[in-house]
């Protein structure tokens, strides 16, 4: 995953889109696809735009963030990049530039979208019934011009975007380097005393170009109890007096990180807590070391609530029960009640969690198994080449806990979980490449690097 291999890494990697397009046309019947970038969306009622995101099928092929672009796919021909550049004074359009990316693309360039999209629809040929459309269906495109977003395509090309090529891979990496140093400022600005606002601020510095509407998702600064808030998104001025929980990624070319940390102050006067967040983070370790081929994910999710089941009943937050009967009356729910990870590249919940193959889902989840499984984003069987997170947490949530509590359910130290509940939760999180001998830590690898 050599930065200095890339170019040669992305000539490997379109190489290897071409093969996986071409077979998944061919298994669906059809001679080609238009792959749009999408359009801009205005909020209602409103003349201002949403902010944009490309679509991830048109993003697999080129790292560009803007829209209205076109990627023609024919089996056996050179892509075809229609690229969107209008005369425009109200807003910059960039000039397309030679880059790496640039030699493995025949590129005609407009300045409006009507002849844009009208040479798109020529170039997919002239069969209706065996051209598709990947992405948003603009207003002025017949949907009977072509098969838009058929569903066997999809499927087929999201299984073969869940197995990260050596380019994507390098990508991943660099996503991992640069949201470690955002999350390395914002530790130091919290451990300075700084509010939620300060650490967000330093976090978005520390990025360097990347703004928060490019990075992939709104950062988690929770401080205290707001940890407790599995998607806390409000910033806080006041300074924080015990803890933080930062859930933050970055991106490059398009692909995402996606870390999690928690931090104590004053270590040593908050001591259970902060050996609290020591033994997660060995459980997560645990976990992220069997994060092997042919792992299914189902069944590393029912280990890590055998592991926090343990942690519990050790720290005594759970006692007088088994951990069997800990996971089968769902008292391990109560402190961690979101699934263990979910596929990661383009998306930050990336696509083929829930598939089986090219063309087959997984079955649903069996209510008999238990509520523990019910937030679960990835059910697949993991194999070389796929990336997921792994994020085991532990929390204080009154919500989950007062069905016990109402009851008077002796099997939870309420009294050490309301002592607990100013520091909101723990949630530690890697970025993890599935192999078939001993899986790669993104995270802690980024996090080596930038450590002295």
């Amino acid at each position: 995953m050599n930065a200095d291999n890339q170019p040669s890494n992305y000539s490997k990697h379109i190489e290897r889109l071409q093969r996986q397009t071409s077979d998944a046309l061919s298994a669906q019947g059809l001679d080609s696809v238009a792959l749009f970038a999408g359009s801009k969306e205005y909020f209602w009622a409103d003349d201002m735009t949403k902010s944009f995101r490309a679509t991830p099928h048109f993003q697999h092929w080129l790292p560009i963030e803007s829209e209205e672009h076109i990627l023609i796919i024919k089996p056996g021909s050179k892509p075809t990049l229609l690229y969107y550049h209008p005369n425009d004074y109200w807003h910059e359009h960039k000039p397309l530039e030679e880059t790496f990316w640039t030699p493995y693309f025949a590129i005609e360039d407009y300045a409006n979208t009507k002849d844009l999209r009208k040479r798109a629809l020529g170039l997919l040929g002239s069969d209706t019934q065996k051209r598709a459309w990947l992405g948003p269906l603009p207003s002025n495109i017949d949907p009977a011009s072509c098969q838009v977003n058929p569903k066997g395509l999809v499927m087929h090309l999201d299984w073969f975007r869940s197995f990260k090529s050596a380019y994507e891979l390098g990508c991943l990496r660099q996503a991992s380097d640069t949201g470690v140093r955002g999350h390395l400022a914002a530790q130091k600005t919290f451990l300075n005393g700084g509010s939620e606002r300060d650490i967000y601020s330093a976090y978005m510095l520390a990025l360097g170009s990347q703004t928060a509407l490019e990075a992939p998702y709104e950062p988690i600064i929770a401080t205290d109890e707001k940890g407790a808030v599995l998607h806390y998104h409000f910033l806080q001025a006041k300074k924080p007096r015990h803890s933080l929980l930062i859930d933050a990624g970055a991106r490059y070319h398009s692909y995402a990180s996606d870390i999690s940390r928690t931090y104590v102050l004053e270590p040593e006067k908050n001591k259970f807590f902060s050996e609290l967040v020591s033994k997660m983070d060995a459980v997560q370790q645990d976990l992220c070391s069997q994060v092997i081929a042919g792992i299914k994910i189902g069944e590393l999710h029912l280990q890590s609530h055998n592991l926090l089941a343990d942690l519990l009943l050790e720290v005594g937050l759970l006692k007088n029960c088994s951990k069997e009967e800990a996971i089968q009356e769902e008292l391990t729910w109560v402190f961690y009640p979101h699934g263990l990870g979910h596929m990661l590249g383009l998306q930050v919940h990336d696509v083929a969690g829930k598939q089986l193959s090219p063309t087959e889902v997984c079955p649903p989840a069996d209510p008999k198994d238990g509520i523990i499984y019910k937030y679960l984003r990835n059910e697949r069987v993991l194999e070389d080449g796929c990336v997921t997170t792994i994020e085991p947490g532990v929390y204080f949530i009154e919500s989950l806990a007062k069905k016990w509590r109402d009851q008077q359910d002796k099997r939870i130290d309420f009294a050490l979980f309301d002592e607990l509940k100013k520091f909101g939760g723990i949630r530690i999180e890697d970025n993890i490449v599935c192999k078939k001998a001993s899986p790669i830590n993104l995270t802690r690898d980024a996090f080596a690097r930038a450590l002295p």
